[in-house]
């Protein structure tokens, strides 16, 4: 098996595995009650996420919301149910499924027993999964909503632009991050010091000759007195905030890092392997895709304090030939997994076997 065969065989076996234990239990419109019911009783969720079930019998669908939160309407409305619009017509038979559409959930802990039973009775999509984590790791996981987005669509052609005019042994050896500082938590000077992000800006304040990270804003941090503090820290070490960069233009260096924010990493892993450039990944929040990438091979792993990104770097400076080889993987790796009609056939699989998993 070629290795772009073999990468889509691992992703669809992660697949596969993820549907165990619904296409054992099977599904019901009456567990579905059951679930709505759950998530939206007091105590169930210790904060809220946006969660809507959605239900296509073959002509239409109905998409309901169980537990609102306003900040996350805009992805409902400009991403998912467009894209929803757009895979309709290619879905064989109907469904009932509920979706994260936050980027967390934040179950409390005396239901947490309880949330994974329904999970494995009631389809339940997220964007993600944590290896050892109940709440995550039993759902299904979908393409994340900034890669079914049309935005995607044109960065992609751009990064291709781009990558085509420069090639690799010209790009500038660096590693090049931009980015927000999140975490777990919303950042405060108490609980920053474990967000790899944050430890990103440290390794890039220790080298500041070969690691060029820089945060693009700082008003995510909240105003009290630890946010407070944080953001003046930040700020005396880095100064103004540093303009974004439009993902085409990272293909002007050699390394690019991602690492985990509040969960997995939106698009940047899957924007960075189209670049051709060397994807150097702290991940411990996987996406649907993963499975496919072995490290070494389409990227470069690090550790989650990140500090062996200085050893990282230099092994790909004195092995410049492996750079190149796991650039071109990586590269080769976003044009079989990563693309619009991948991105699309995938979701599209995992609504068609949910529709196998409805009984009365």
């Amino acid at each position: 098996m070629r290795g772009a065969e073999a990468a889509l065989a691992r992703i669809d076996a992660r697949l596969r595995e993820s549907f165990e234990h619904l296409e054992a239990n099977g599904t019901s419109s009456a567990a579905g009650d059951a679930f709505a019911a759950f998530l939206a009783q007091p105590g169930t969720l210790k904060r809220p996420s946006l969660i809507v079930r959605c239900r296509f019998d073959g002509q239409a669908f109905e998409c309901s919301t169980v537990v609102d939160k306003p900040f996350s309407r805009s992805r409902l409305a400009e991403k998912f149910l467009p894209f929803l619009d757009r895979i309709r017509p290619r879905l064989a038979g109907g469904f009932d499924v509920f979706v994260l559409i936050s980027d967390m959930i934040h179950v409390g802990e005396p239901a947490i027993s309880q949330f994974v039973d329904f999970i494995r009775r009631v389809p339940f999509l997220r964007c993600d999964w944590l290896e050892g984590d109940p709440v995550s790791s039993n759902a299904l996981v979908v393409p994340d909503y900034w890669l079914l987005n049309s935005g995607y669509d044109d960065e992609v052609a751009q990064i291709e632009q781009a990558a085509s005019s420069m090639p690799f042994e010209q790009r500038e050896e660096i590693i090049k991050w931009r980015g927000t500082l999140t975490g777990p938590d919303r950042p405060d000077l108490d609980n920053c010091a474990n967000f790899p992000r944050y430890r990103l800006l440290l390794q890039a304040l220790r080298y500041p000759r070969i690691i060029d990270a820089r945060l693009i804003r700082y008003d995510n941090i909240p105003s009290t007195p630890a946010g407070d503090a944080l953001r003046r820290q930040l700020e005396s070490w880095f100064g103004e905030a540093a303009p974004p960069l439009p993902a085409a233009d990272f293909t002007a260096y050699k390394y690019l890092v991602s690492t985990d924010g509040v969960a997995a990493t939106w698009k940047r892993v899957a924007t960075i392997l189209w670049t051709g450039s060397v994807l150097l990944m702290q991940h411990r929040w996987r996406q649907f895709f993963y499975p496919g990438l072995i490290g070494w091979e389409h990227y470069v792993p690090v550790a989650n304090d990140l500090s062996d990104l200085k050893e990282r770097y230099d092994w790909l400076r004195a092995n410049p030939d492996h750079a190149v080889s796991i650039g071109r993987a990586g590269r080769e790796f976003a044009r079989q997994a990563l693309t619009r009609g991948a991105i699309d056939d995938y979701y599209v699989a995992v609504l068609d076997r949910c529709a196998k998993l409805l009984r009365t």
